[in-house]
């Protein structure tokens, strides 16, 4: 007989309401919280460390610590680490910043706290003071708090309430971000739930047409190449993401101060009170029909929503936030920023359109000019400063497959040599003490098959406890037979897992030279069904076999819960040459690029929830001309990395410019002999002085302002061009692209 734990999906994600009590009493408050706390009494230590049990037992491995203000109970750091003792928990929180302290984050750090949230409602201490009532000088302590975490580093983030006061000043508050080193602004909305359910709070919170119009202009003027700040938007402004996907009563549920289970903050209401901790078993509260029941059938929601081509994709958006405004689930969404655009679209174009969202003109092709000038500036800059902002280890050249296009050479000088346990964490530290940690973007784990490192996991929380984004390139064999070593991972710390996936069945495991399409998609179906937070990426190398296949890949990673597809062209190394199937004709690519081009303006209107986008293979010639795709294709206008933001690490400690490249052309340099920051100084010239590439046909070719001399990994040893991705898509047959 079927067990009444196993009647619905195991929870993986609580937000934990840690305390009411605040030392703010913000206008739009959700909780209410204040310097009181108010409610019944708190859950104490000694109950929270037994609620802590029975989440591990229900199968509750991530904690987002809420508020009130979390780092008011002063009983935090103690039930971080007792929480440790009883399973293996990552920890999150979001804080105002005023009480943190570097020694409290250095704490909590140790104990297991991967990421904060500070809250900061505007460029000045006036913008984020006007409804955020804190102590005095908040937003100067919340900066300081920001700069605090970067000294212990721990990643950060900024949160921001948008409100009628304070939605023109996203410029100033991004330029605010960006110069505190901050890579992400979440913008959250305004949901009449605690303080603001209050009438002449809500009053307050409505917008003008004009002020919309504002804040549709300045998102998308934001360049996140040239800020360095990602845009992020949560449920109650929904749907924004493409991703959007609701975990309440699925994955995740809500838990207030006081022990009440609600299935998500949202859901803030008597109706939607599920019972409470002390009074009722916890796996009795998440089997309640109220912990779901909210989940109603797309064709039942009235309204606007009926006939809004996005309701498949985003099921109406969040349902608490709509039960919070309406008092009825069945009703349509009241935030939709899309809706809300389609609507200026149409009653306003010129609103819009006059000024244009990017400086520069207001037609296509003048938007399109304007960003690749900056992007020639930007382009500039980095060749002249080369930041590092991203690192590759080649951590093992073992692997468990045999696949057709491989790059890595089959012999070499370094084959069979990989560091140890102790080189590689020396290593990773004199990165960390070389480089400031919070400006490298992430450390990308490849291989050969870094899952056969005995040792991947003790690495990654090392990397981790760095202040590294770890992300993993992986062939998911090893991942998918043991699930349980990716929970491992993720628990040390694992944040941008990559899996590849080179076709549906036969084409994958005949690409792969072993059966293993099977495994690939169970770790796949694992990670998106316990880590729905987490993105998820994968990448598929095209070849002259899976090219036609490319829209059924798409559809079944959609389906798998990729967030991001990318897609890459052979290169012609390691065992690869020996198959002439493995590289596209100049049409194919062509094909494969248009493809790319039409999946992603799909995704941005909201006809797909995965977006596709092409890898770093080349520059695809600018968009203003008939067959340019480069601003098409991909998020950010091409630049090859290879050391100039990239460096790589070999797996016997050489320290080079790009796997893609012949180790002759690549290395610079030993980390295990030398300091990784003077190499990167010393070094790479070859790579940052690109006037010597300007010859032959580079010469006179008029995109050379923008390439400079596109992909190092197409370069010969004498700097010669060997490949040419938009001379490719020049020859690409008229008739050819008719047909694409």
């Amino acid at each position: 007989m079927e067990s009444s734990s196993s009647r619905h999906s195991r929870p993986e994600i609580i937000i934990w309401e840690i305390t009411r009590r605040c030392n703010f009493s913000c206008t739009h408050c959700i909780v209410d919280a204040d310097g009181r706390g108010g409610g019944q009494a708190e859950l104490d230590t000694e109950e929270a460390v037994a609620l802590l049990r029975r989440l591990a037992d229900l199968g509750v491995r991530s904690v987002f610590f809420s508020g009130g203000e979390p780092f008011l109970r002063q009983d935090l750091p103690e039930l971080m680490r007792r929480g440790h003792e009883i399973a293996p928990f990552t920890f999150s929180a979001v804080s105002n910043g005023s009480v943190l302290t570097a020694e409290m984050l250095r704490q909590v750090k140790r104990l297991g706290l991967k990421t904060i949230q500070i809250s900061l409602d505007g460029a000045t201490s006036e913008e984020s003071s006007r409804l955020r009532k804190g102590p005095p000088r908040a937003f100067e302590k919340a900066v300081k708090a920001i700069r605090l975490c970067h000294e212990v580093g721990l990643p950060v983030s900024v949160g921001m309430f948008l409100h009628p006061g304070n939605i023109g000043s996203i410029p100033r508050v991004v330029d605010l971000v960006a110069r505190e080193g901050v890579s992400l602004l979440r913008f959250s909305g305004f949901v009449p739930l605690g303080r603001g359910a209050l009438p002449e709070v809500q009053e307050s919170m409505r917008y003008e047409l004009e002020q919309m119009v504002g804040f549709f202009r300045d998102v998308a003027a934001h360049d996140p190449v040239s800020t360095g700040v990602t845009l992020a938007f949560d449920h109650a402004f929904g749907p924004t993401d493409d991703c959007f996907q609701c975990t309440a009563g699925e994955r995740s549920f809500y838990l207030s101060a006081e022990g009440d289970v609600y299935p998500c903050p949202s859901f803030l209401h008597p109706d939607y009170r599920i019972g409470n901790v002390r009074q009722t078993d916890l796996d009795s509260l998440w089997q309640d029909p109220r912990m779901r029941d909210f989940r109603v059938p797309v064709e039942q929601i009235r309204g606007h929503c009926s006939g809004c081509p996005d309701l498949a994709a985003c099921r109406g958006g969040c349902r608490g936030v709509t039960y919070a405004y309406t008092g009825d689930v069945r009703e349509s969404f009241p935030n939709c920023l899309r809706r809300y655009r389609r609507y200026l679209a149409e009653q306003a174009p010129d609103l819009l359109d006059d000024p244009p969202p990017r400086p520069g003109g207001g037609s296509l092709l003048e938007v399109l000019g304007s960003c690749y000038e900056e992007h020639a500036r930007r382009l500039d800059q980095a060749l002249s400063t080369h930041p590092l902002s991203y690192l590759l280890w080649q951590s093992t050249l073992r692997c468990n497959l045999r696949c057709g296009h491989c790059a890595v050479p089959a012999e070499g000088s370094a084959a069979g040599l990989e560091m140890d346990t102790r080189q590689v964490q020396t290593m990773l530290e004199k990165f960390a003490n070389d480089f400031e940690v919070s400006r490298i973007g992430a450390l990308a784990i490849s291989g050969g098959e870094p899952t056969l490192r005995a040792d991947l996991v003790e690495i990654v929380a090392r990397a981790s406890a760095l202040g590294f984004r770890v992300g993993l390139d992986s062939n998911g064999l090893l991942l998918g037979r043991r699930p349980e070593l990716l929970d491992r991972l993720m628990d040390a710390g694992l944040a941008l897992p990559c899996l590849s996936y080179d076709g549906l069945e036969a084409t994958h495991d005949s690409s792969r030279g072993v059966p293993c399409h099977e495994w690939v998609v169970k770790a796949l179906e694992h990670f998106a069904r316990r880590y729905p937070q987490t993105p998820l990426q994968t990448v598929t190398v095209v070849t002259r076999r899976n090219l036609p296949e490319l829209p059924r890949i798409l559809s079944r990673l959609e389906s798998l819960g990729v967030g991001l597809a990318r897609f890459a062209t052979v290169v012609p190394m390691g065992r690869a040459p020996q198959d002439p199937e493995n590289f596209l004709r100049p049409e194919e690519l062509r094909r494969m690029l248009r493809w790319i081009a039409r999946q992603r303006a799909q995704a941005a209107e909201g006809r797909w929830r995965i977006v596709a986008e092409f890898s770093c293979d080349g520059w695809c010639g600018r968009a203003l001309h008939a067959e340019g795709l480069e601003g098409l294709v991909r998020e950010n206008i091409h630049l090859c990395p290879a050391g100039v933001t990239m460096a790589t690490v070999y797996s016997d400690g050489r320290m080079g410019a790009c796997l893609s490249m012949p180790d002759e052309l690549s290395v610079q340099g030993n980390v295990l002999e030398e300091d990784p920051g003077a190499i990167w100084e010393r070094g790479y010239r070859r790579y940052r002085d690109r006037s010597r590439y300007h010859r032959d046909e580079c010469a006179s070719c008029a995109e050379w302002r923008y390439c400079r001399g596109g992909a190092m990994h197409n370069r010969g040893p004498h700097g010669e061009l060997l490949d040419c991705t938009w001379r490719r898509l020049e020859a690409s047959a008229p008739e050819e692209l008719e047909q694409a």
